[in-house]
């Protein structure tokens, strides 16, 4: 009687809660809404729950660019299109640059204690922990053009050995592309011979494995992670998360140990020394580095070799502007690229047609503010649609068509990277900015200066079927990459 009379008193006390919420909301010119029922919230009004932010998109043409729903009793606001983005995240940056932990970090670590790390969180210590990354990353080269492209280029060199070794045969490059940007960013924090090729491939199991466990769904509606498939999907991935920290935990020990004091690890746990250094927090930083200087990337590349495999036309125009550029004996280099404008709009285009993270990040207003003349609470959660900016056909001419000359004037001059916004903007731009474009560079470029991009034998295409977590990347396919003449 005491449980039934206490789950009650909790039950009243949530109802009270939420009717003096929403008639405080009741004074304010809120978006329009989606359909809601209780409890459910919108959810039995949802569709396509593997690509959500196709179906906000099509809302847009019954609720404006910016709409609410329901996930469960908690309110949320969507943004979609170009011009309600930037003025949330650039024009009002400060109003809308919260985050918060994951729904499903919550579930999977059985906590609601603040997020540790730089991506998932706000506030002090955020900013602090920011400013030092960013500060003993570019004591290494991060953001010096000719320092990041000999980096680059030497974890390049590797990948383009491998991928002769392929003799022209028919597989999947994904993974090789993860381990090679996975390289990139590792060797910038641990170090340069801080992995073994062993260490190498278990660390980038668990990049991809806590990329798979990011279901945008989740981010929408949390009460679906507690029903299948989505519940044995977590409950399968909470063994390897605490295995993914400890893995984590044994770099940073082994990096302090190192006789080369010239690593990330020495260098933050020094900064921070005088504030108190805490372990679990330095294991989420480096999880968040590595997931913004590999996985974007590795997707980016991946399209574009399905893509332009797919479109023997482009790929033979970017070859030809290559070969006029580039000799054959030297890799391109980043100082090509001014020379290489086709290749650039060809690249800018790849980002537009496939949103890799087409909602984003998660925000959080930190007061009451409003977007597109529409009022937006304090702590009201905000998705961001990045595809709906890319897809817009009031913006993009057939934007269904893969097109890079859209990017280009009749000069050759590149154009309309204004309206790109591939890494988010304002406060919570990505970290790896810098890093992921030039890495996309150099990557393609080298790629398609060394290797013509082919279907299968006797096939006449290459797969572009999508495979949605909280990046969109391409499902398993197989290529060729012969080597050219």
């Amino acid at each position: 009687m005491y449980i039934v009379t206490s789950v009650l008193v909790v039950c009243l006390c949530l109802l009270l809660h939420l009717m003096r919420k929403n008639k405080n909301k009741s004074k304010l010119n809120l978006p329009p809404s989606l359909p809601s029922i209780p409890l459910l919230g919108s959810l039995p009004f949802l569709s396509l729950p593997s690509q959500v932010h196709k179906f906000f998109s099509e809302q847009v043409k019954c609720y404006g660019s910016v709409f609410s729903f329901m996930a469960g009793p908690s309110y949320t606001v969507v943004i979609n299109g170009h011009d309600a983005i930037r003025e949330a995240l650039v024009k009002k940056a400060q109003d809308f640059a919260g985050r918060k932990q994951l729904n499903v970090d919550k579930i999977v670590q059985r906590t609601v204690e603040n997020a540790k790390g730089i991506v998932f969180r706000d506030g002090e210590l955020w900013r602090q922990h920011r400013t030092y990354s960013m500060t003993i990353l570019k004591q290494f080269g991060y953001g010096h053009r000719a320092v990041m492209e000999e980096r680059i280029h030497g974890v390049l060199g590797e990948l383009v050995e491998y991928i002769k070794s392929k003799n022209g045969e028919a597989w999947d490059p994904y993974h090789m592309l993860q381990i090679s940007t996975l390289k990139t960013i590792a060797r910038l924090i641990f170090g340069d011979n801080s992995f073994t090729d062993k260490e190498t491939e278990e660390f980038q199991s668990f990049v991809r494995i806590s990329t798979d466990i990011c279901i945008p769904i989740i981010e929408v509606l949390p009460l679906l992670a507690y029903f299948p498939p989505f519940r044995g999907h977590i409950e399968e991935y909470r063994p390897i998360g605490i295995k993914y920290d400890e893995y984590v935990l044994s770099k940073i020990v082994s990096s302090q140990q190192a006789a080369d004091s010239n690593n990330f690890v020495k260098q933050f746990i020094e900064m921070t020394s005088s504030t108190g250094y805490d372990a679990q927090e330095l294991v989420y930083i480096l999880k968040d580095l590595v997931g913004a200087g590999t996985e974007t990337v590795a997707t980016s590349v991946a399209w574009a070799l399905t893509i332009l495999g797919n479109r023997p036309n482009i790929q033979e125009k970017i070859q030809k502007e290559l070969d006029a550029v580039v000799p054959k004996d030297r890799l391109p280099s980043l100082y090509d690229k001014n020379n290489l404008p086709y290749l650039e709009a060809t690249m800018l285009e790849i980002w537009r047609y496939k949103t890799v993270t087409p909602l984003a990040i998660p925000h959080h207003t930190l007061c009451d503010t409003s977007v597109a003349g529409y009022d937006v609470p304090t702590d009201t959660p905000v998705l961001i649609n990045l595809w709906s900016a890319h897809m817009d056909p009031a913006v993009w001419k057939d934007p269904e068509t893969f097109r890079p000359e859209r990017f280009l004037d009749d000069n050759m001059t590149v154009i309309n990277q204004d309206l790109m916004i591939i890494f988010s903007m304002g406060k919570r731009a990505c970290l790896g900015e810098v890093l992921a474009k030039q890495e996309n560079f150099l990557f393609l470029a080298a790629i398609l200066h060394q290797f013509n991009i082919l279907p299968p034998e006797g096939e006449s295409k290459i797969i572009e079927d999508e495979h949605v977590t909280i990046v969109v990347a391409p499902a398993a396919y197989k290529l060729r990459l012969v080597p050219r003449l």
